[in-house]
């Protein structure tokens, strides 16, 4: 499911999106929820967009807009397709969002602050879809060229339940990758045997999914997030878990989700 409720970056997103389901034959949904633009940004808040009509005069615009360039790049795929338009039913427009996402099994989107110029207010609405989603959520930023590359894919890897997950859900989207590699940042020495153990084995589960992985161990650079923010110059895909610490604690005190959140560097493949 790819959300292409956006405006600029619609397009980028949809490639991306198009990209992979070729790669896997798979079935896309192009999902469109009313207001949401409003909602990833935190604008809808300021008030009821009913109570504005130029609103939905302008909602309306980027709706056929929207269907139009999902009608246009489906056209000549081969992909099995649908374009989903959802109204709020009496929920809010993230909720919505988070309702269709956990009916797929992969959901795409974008990130896009040029609008508002506020990235806290996406990070907010984005963190809120990979919690509540419960599948992996895929995140491509603004800045995304025009050809998708699929070359490197990088699993950042400390063991947790959440890099454990997101490296599992992620085993359809890594197989259409040229290489995969396992990172792990600034390991403790007195963990360094038993990371090494895990990596090993993570590599050896990949490897029966038909996956080559390589591994390494990287310095920690000042933190795990500028280690990590370093390493995704260079991945076409950052496959991470989100939200090892509580989110309400990443909020206050800073942390490598909400940092990659606030500024996309790559696409990145959160799951929680």
């Amino acid at each position: 499911m790819v959300d292409i409720t956006g405006a600029d970056a619609t397009l980028k997103v949809l490639k991306t999106a198009v990209t992979l389901a070729e790669q896997s034959d798979a079935h896309l949904v192009g999902l469109y929820v009313e207001h949401a633009r409003l909602a990833m940004t935190g604008l809808y808040s300021w008030g009821s967009v009913y109570t504005y009509p130029i609103v939905d005069e302008v909602e309306e615009k980027h709706r056929e807009a929207a269907k139009e360039i999902f009608a246009d790049t489906l056209a000549y795929t081969g992909l099995t397709h649908e374009f989903r338009d959802v109204d709020m039913e009496g929920i809010s427009p993230l909720d919505a969002v988070i309702a269709q996402s956990r009916l797929s099994d992969l959901f795409i989107t974008g990130a896009e602050t040029g609008w508002n110029d506020d990235p806290n207010g996406q990070a907010d609405s984005l963190s809120q879809i990979i919690e509540g989603a419960g599948r992996p959520v895929l995140i491509i930023p603004e800045h995304m060229p025009e050809k998708v590359n699929l070359k490197l894919a990088v699993i950042a890897w400390d063991g947790s339940k959440e890099a454990s997950r997101a490296a599992f859900d992620a085993i359809p989207v890594l197989k259409s990758y040229e290489s995969v590699e396992i990172v792990s940042v600034n390991v403790d020495p007195a963990d360094q045997e038993v990371r090494r153990v895990s990596i090993a084995r993570l590599t050896d589960s990949l490897g029966r999914h038909g996956i080559e992985a390589s591994f390494r161990v990287i310095p920690g650079d000042g933190s795990d997030r500028n280690a990590l923010l370093k390493l995704s110059e260079s991945a076409d895909l950052m496959v991470m878990g989100a939200y090892h610490h509580n989110r309400v604690r990443e909020l206050i005190f800073g942390g490598v989700t909400r940092g990659f959140l606030k500024t996309v560097p790559c696409p990145i493949l959160f799951s929680r």
